[in-house]
């Protein structure tokens, strides 16, 4: 048996050594579990439950772990002392975090987490979470919520994110379960997905714009993006440097000159 720990801290980093000079695999949040393989001193080596990723937490962001019941899905919340507006600020939590809510006082949501092993508790708007399981988030918004954040490869906390982990808190807030990187999304997807995938003939350069509908995840190898319309795409790139909307031909045009073809084209989002 896994032990099971819960990152503690507003978003942490997760490396491929145990080491802070080591490459950044991705970033845990609040709330989400972690679940431990190995020990080496101050570093543990596991995954996160929410996408399976695997590498090394220094343990300062582990606490045992709060039950959840809700999940933030405005870009950031931040944790208040009080419910009132003018109280001290006491953390923030990105998008995707999940909290264990205990009680509503109006606009407000009472919640309880764990510092230094200590129980404590906060403050944050109501209006910035939603019921675990609950699909009625409109993912388009949720999309758009997070255009000009910047890039950082391996970044997934909302201060800065990557192309993969863009797509991968959108689906997210629907409940839909993705691999954290592009090519392992790719993966899963063409695998899980056979008989949806759709396969764009490119030749040249050349390509057929029907193919593209709103509400689908383009791949490229180690990029992806979601189209908001059948002719604009979003996603975090290193090009604009933020997440950012473009139309489909330019970023197609773009990627192609970087000897870059499509890999894949599916309609994750049918009912918009």
């Amino acid at each position: 048996m896994y032990e099971k720990l819960q990152i503690s801290s507003s978003s942490c980093p997760i490396y491929d050594k145990p080491s802070t000079k080591a490459n950044l695999e991705t970033e845990g949040l609040f709330g989400e579990l972690f679940f431990v393989k190995e020990k080496r001193s101050n570093w543990y080596y596991g995954f996160l439950e929410t996408d399976k990723c695997y590498g090394w937490i220094h343990k300062s962001n582990l606490e045992y772990p709060l039950d959840t019941n809700y999940k933030v899905i405005s870009v950031r919340s931040i944790v208040l002392s009080e419910p009132d507006v003018k109280s001290k600020s006491l953390f923030h939590i990105p998008m995707c975090s999940l909290v264990h809510v205990k009680k509503i006082i109006g606009k407000w949501v009472q919640i309880y987490f764990k510092k230094r092993e200590c129980l404590k508790f906060g403050y944050i708007p109501k209006n910035h979470i939603s019921k675990v399981g609950s699909q009625n988030i409109n993912w388009k918004q949720i999309a758009l919520n997070l255009k000009n954040i910047p890039y950082k490869w391996g970044g997934r906390d909302t201060l800065s994110i990557d192309c993969s982990s863009y797509v991968q808190l959108i689906c997210n807030t629907q409940n839909i379960y993705l691999p954290r990187n592009a090519n392992e999304q790719f993966s899963f997807l063409k695998k899980e997905f056979k008989s949806e995938v759709i396969c764009p003939k490119l030749v040249k350069g050349e390509y057929e714009p029907n193919f593209f509908k709103k509400g689908s995840l383009v791949y490229w190898e180690r990029h992806v993006g979601i189209l908001i319309e059948d002719n604009v795409i979003i996603h975090a790139n290193a090009y604009h440097n933020q997440v950012q909307a473009e139309n489909i031909e330019s970023t197609v045009h773009r990627l192609l000159k970087e000897k870059l073809k499509i890999k894949l084209l599916y309609q994750i989002f049918k009912n918009h």
